[in-house]
């Protein structure tokens, strides 16, 4: 009975050092995370302005939550409640093998000749056992690991939409950005399309609840196609001093040549360096030189890329933009992905603070339109029904007056 005793008293002490431990790994993780965000992320202060983000609250009730965490899974849980709190499409906890693996190869293949480019970095740092043992992978499985067919030209049907309103009015819907590789479809559908009907009287380019993409669709391969001169938008993105923000070269900012900075200098004072970059469009071989209106439709779920062509579009004036305000964030550059040291738990993380040609934080301006519509929802069924397409032909008619 003695020797039972000692057993299980040993057994005890064993279940709680193993606790304990897992509490001290957990708590290692969460102040790195912590302080990975403060150091990197960058819209904290303007979350803090705009939002009434309480972030010394919030990480403060996190904290006491892991000192008495005991699973990964509650553990990914207050990981998940602190990154919901900064409510950002760019940033938040990768939680399938799948979608990480993909990630990672896509960014390896693409950048590999490229070692210096912060994309090629951070997944050269996130091949640790930690990770591995996390996602239940390891660096064999992932030297051998394929990108999806799915992914291929082959098996990506139409993704736009393209027809004639009132026999007089060309209409293209584009429900995603696609890359150059899986846009081919696209590229000669509407190739066809604009050729055929570039006598119209306007183009309508529809966008709404676009979530974003690859920007090169439409710079590259739409754009190009109807413009009928050269195009060129000046942006801005500001990086904080962090060890991932740090990834991304730049100048410093006291030797940039700055817009007018709209927001609070106690915010700019956040950000060490930065990039002065131009979006330049040409018209291509094959552009239909469109001299015609252009509009564009958005609602709140245009986002990062397609915000993007929202803000390019806005800021150039070579287009009307009609509906609600879009979702913002589409200056900048792809997120950064980070690893919890002792968990392996990856984090995507927004890394640019993008900045318009007049001054203004995108994400928290994003594109306001020049003619507001209350009803933004897409109607697939018909257009006659949809009152965001029906206002837009009213102005083309009113324009034509």
């Amino acid at each position: 009975m003695r020797k039972i005793m000692v057993i299980s008293l040993l057994l005890v002490l064993f279940i709680s050092g193993c606790s304990r431990t897992n509490e001290q790994k957990y708590l290692k993780d969460f102040d790195y995370f912590i302080k990975t965000i403060e150091e990197n992320y960058p819209f904290l202060e303007m979350s803090e302005r705009l939002s009434n983000l309480q972030w010394e609250k919030v990480k403060k009730a996190a904290r006491d939550k892991v000192e008495s965490c005991t699973s990964m899974s509650d553990f990914e849980n207050i990981i998940d409640g602190v990154l919901e709190k900064l409510h950002n499409g760019h940033t938040q906890r990768i939680q399938d093998t799948q979608s990480l693996m993909y990630t990672m190869k896509l960014y390896e293949q693409s950048f590999a000749k490229q070692p210096r480019d912060y994309r090629y970095q951070m997944i050269k740092k996130l091949k640790t056992k930690a990770v591995y043992e996390h996602y239940g992978f390891d660096e064999k499985q992932f030297c051998d690991y394929v990108l999806p067919n799915a992914r291929t030209d082959e098996n990506v049907t139409v993704n736009a939409k393209a027809l004639l309103l009132d026999g007089q009015v060309m209409y293209i819907r584009i429900p995603k950005m696609l890359s150059l590789e899986t846009s081919k479809k696209d590229e000669e559908m509407l190739a066809s399309f604009l050729k055929a009907n570039q006598s119209a009287k306007a183009l309508i380019l529809d966008i709404r609840g676009n979530g974003g993409g690859n920007s090169l669709y439409w710079s590259e391969m739409l754009l190009p196609k109807i413009v009928d001169k050269a195009i060129t938008v000046t942006s801005y993105v500001f990086l904080k001093d962090g060890e991932y923000a740090n990834m991304i070269e730049g100048e410093r900012i006291t030797d940039m040549k700055l817009p007018n900075i709209r927001f609070p200098k106690s915010e700019f004072a956040q950000f060490s360096h930065g990039i002065v970059g131009d979006m330049k469009v040409v018209p291509a071989k094959d552009s239909i030189h469109f001299k015609k209106p252009i509009y564009l439709l958005i609602d709140e779920n245009v986002y990062s890329s397609s915000e993007m062509l929202a803000n390019f579009l806005k800021q150039s004036k070579a287009a009307t933009i009609v509906g609600g305000v879009s979702g913002g964030d589409g200056i900048g550059s792809d997120p950064v992905l980070f690893a919890l040291p002792n968990s392996g738990i990856v984090i995507r993380m927004a890394i640019c603070l993008g900045v318009d040609e007049d001054g203004n934080i995108n994400d928290e301006i994003k594109t306001q339109p020049d003619i507001h519509v209350k009803s933004t929802t897409v109607n697939e069924v018909s257009t006659k029904e949809d009152v965001c397409i029906q206002t837009t032909l009213q102005l083309i008619a009113a324009h034509g007056k």
